[in-house]
């Protein structure tokens, strides 16, 4: 999914194209149906992709939305994507990372050392 954003401030750039992609995309997409279709205030964090077109490739958005507009998004959400939409992947804002329960367990490599 392709947006524009806004910059708050003209020095930052203006407008650029912003790319989300899988769960983050449909997390836009409910939260601007949530949102009455106005403009979203968000944060984006991200990286530039350069090529034919610089565009701003999102990996992590966080929503700037009241309790309710974020309310309804977690319901469309759901009503998309199944009743598990809430489970592993963690909180329907993309802000942060998912519980400790659904991370993967340590294993032990060869030499008894730990990795995640």
């Amino acid at each position: 999914m392709h947006a524009v954003l806004e910059t708050d401030h003209p020095v930052y750039g203006g407008h650029h194209s912003v790319v989300f992609a899988g769960r983050l995309a449909l997390e836009v997409l409910a939260f601007h149906h949530a949102n009455g279709h106005d403009p979203l205030e968000v944060t984006v964090e991200g990286w530039l992709r350069l090529g034919k077109e610089t565009v701003v490739v999102a990996d992590r958005v966080m929503f700037h939305v009241s309790e309710e507009v974020r309310y309804r998004a977690a319901a469309l959400v759901k009503s998309f994507c199944g009743p598990s939409a809430q489970g592993a992947s963690g909180p329907v804002d993309g802000s942060g990372p998912p519980p400790l329960s659904a991370r993967p367990k340590a294993r032990p490599l060869g030499d008894g050392a730990q990795r995640a």
